[in-house]
């Protein structure tokens, strides 16, 4: 068991350094421990490293490894399930959504994924509430809505307005007082989404040009890290041009 928890932590180390291939060999060799020792918990822990492991390393530009992530979140689900680790149980769900959103699938495809992540997504939102879970509440709103930019058009409705109140779920917790960057995160990718939104009339295309400009320049306020002021800046000088093009 002591062999099995230090190659958990030197399996952590390899990750942190990039060292993906060994990280994975010492992860493994911790998870046959414990499964030799019948200590489920402790395999449940190191199933769920081996599956964040493998998901910084399909990130890093090996996505061959997004599927082996997914096994590895399914093999810690058999141990922490909803009823008595929800915490446990969100994170993972959550986990999951983020992989089921990113995996590069075919257009065919692409239908099914975005339906596991649509029902991961909300299954994490069972378990992190707004009144609970503040900070992971908002962190899994943000996610969700960013994902729904790239769904296909659905039937029964609107992902881009359903994405754009998710936003507004998790801006009513990154205050600009206590999550100035997350807060500037959200902004930014709600503005991408108000970009792609249909505007009904010339009153709402009016009223959405405002909506950007207001987010835009409130990044520019809210923080000092240049890629994110880059970015608002990108959105600004776009809606100057657009707002030329429309006079």
């Amino acid at each position: 068991i002591n062999a099995g928890l230090l190659l958990m932590d030197a399996a952590e180390t390899a990750g942190y350094k990039g060292d993906y291939p060994t990280a994975n060999t010492l992860i493994n060799k911790a998870i046959h421990y414990f499964k030799e020792e019948q200590i489920t918990e402790f395999m449940g822990e190191a199933s769920l490293k081996k599956a964040t492991l493998l998901y910084a390393w399909s990130k890093n530009g090996n996505p061959q490894y997004y599927k082996p992530a997914i096994n590895a979140f399914q093999d810690s689900l058999k141990i922490f399930k909803k009823h008595n680790t929800p915490e446990k149980y969100g994170e993972i769900q959550h986990k999951l959504a983020l992989i089921y959103s990113e995996i590069p699938v075919s257009p065919e495809e692409k239908p099914i994924w975005t339906a596991f992540c649509a029902s991961a997504f909300k299954e994490a939102l069972e378990i992190y509430s707004e009144e609970k879970h503040p900070y992971e509440f908002a962190m899994v709103c943000h996610n969700y809505a960013t994902a729904l930019i790239n769904f296909p058009e659905a039937k029964l409705h609107n992902n881009l307005s359903k994405a754009f109140d998710l936003f507004e779920n998790a801006l009513k917790i990154r205050t600009a007082k206590a999550y100035p960057i997350e807060r500037s995160l959200s902004l930014l990718n709600q503005v991408e989404l108000l970009w792609q939104m249909h505007n009904a009339d010339k009153d709402e295309e009016e009223k959405h040009f405002h909506l950007m400009q207001q987010k835009a320049n409130e990044v520019l306020q809210l923080t000092s890290e240049q890629h994110l002021i880059e970015r608002a800046q990108e959105h600004l000088n776009a809606l100057n041009n657009l707002k030329i093009t429309l006079n």
